[in-house]
């Protein structure tokens, strides 16, 4: 349900509103990746990379020994659109904020 009211406030223009639900959902369930990669996604297409660090950033926390939500999503991204895009995503963003 976050994920949905995020992108539908994303398409609305509601980019603040969009951040919070995408953030609260990620915290309540990160193993949702095609979502997560559509946040992403979404997040460059703006330039977001603060963004995309924090989303990042909450997924490494949530991960566990069993569970590495970081290499899982590289792996998701992989099998839908390429996990060289998920990787550059997320490097683009950290030389950003560099």
């Amino acid at each position: 349900m976050l994920f949905i009211m995020a992108e539908l406030s994303w398409h609305e223009e509601q980019i603040d509103a969009a951040i919070d639900f995408w953030t609260r959902a990620v915290e309540v369930d990160f193993t949702d990746y095609a979502r997560v990669i559509k946040c992403l996604k979404c997040y460059a297409e703006r330039e977001r990379q603060s963004d995309i660090i924090a989303i990042l950033k909450k997924m490494d926390e949530k991960s566990t020994e069993q569970l590495d939500g970081l290499s899982v999503l590289i792996a998701a991204g992989g099998r839908s659109n390429g996990a060289a895009g998920i990787r550059r995503v997320g490097l683009r963003a950290l030389n950003s904020t560099r």
